[in-house]
């Protein structure tokens, strides 16, 4: 059995793009509806966390909606990964896990973890268990997220290319799912058509 959780930014900043992300939520979890071993988590976060799905199948989630999805609020980027790495430290019934990030802003607000913790709890969480980071930013290639996923599982999009950084998103989670991959990564044509080329 696979753990999905998909840790979605719902801060104040987001909300010029909440059609898109809510369109790209529901393509992700359709391409989830014949993955009989998959069991998905989503959560949104600003300067809160907040449940939107908790282990649940294709079959038992809703299709998102705007009573969904509702961007205010500041940027706890750092308290909400840390929330659930703890979620999945504390799992013992599954051994398999990816945490996609999806963010359009940099930490701002987070009291609990920092940068440090998070690479601690992962380095502890990857000693008993499978876990896959995919983080997708805007805008943004730090050093911290490196820290915390894979060079190749990392895509920097533009804000104006959400539509299609999400969709890469999917589609790079699927091959890894259906054993096409080794690892999540992003092709050279999912991170083209995620960025503008200037």
């Amino acid at each position: 059995m696979q753990h999905i959780y998909y840790l979605v930014d719902e801060s104040g900043s987001m909300m010029p793009r909440r059609n898109n992300v809510i369109n790209g939520l529901n393509e992700f979890l359709k391409s989830q509806e014949n993955k009989l071993n998959t069991i998905l988590s989503i959560y949104t976060f600003s300067h809160e966390i907040n449940c939107c799905y908790e282990k649940k199948k294709y079959n038992e989630i809703g299709l998102f909606n705007e009573n969904k999805y509702l961007p205010v609020g500041s940027t706890a980027l750092y308290d909400s990964i840390g929330y659930i790495l703890n979620k999945i430290k504390n799992e013992n019934d599954i051994s398999s896990f990816i945490l996609i990030i999806l963010t359009d802003g940099e930490e701002n607000s987070s009291f609990t973890y920092h940068s440090n913790d998070l690479l601690n709890l992962i380095q502890e969480i990857k000693t008993n268990k499978q876990l896959d980071i995919v983080y997708v930013g805007s805008n943004q290639e730090s050093i911290f997220n490196q820290t915390i996923a894979d060079h190749n599982s990392i895509l920097d999009y533009d804000d104006n290319l959400l539509d299609e950084a999400m969709r890469s998103t999917t589609t790079a989670v699927n091959r890894f799912q259906n054993k096409l991959t080794p690892k999540i990564e992003f092709t050279k044509l999912e991170r083209d058509v995620s960025k503008t080329v200037s």
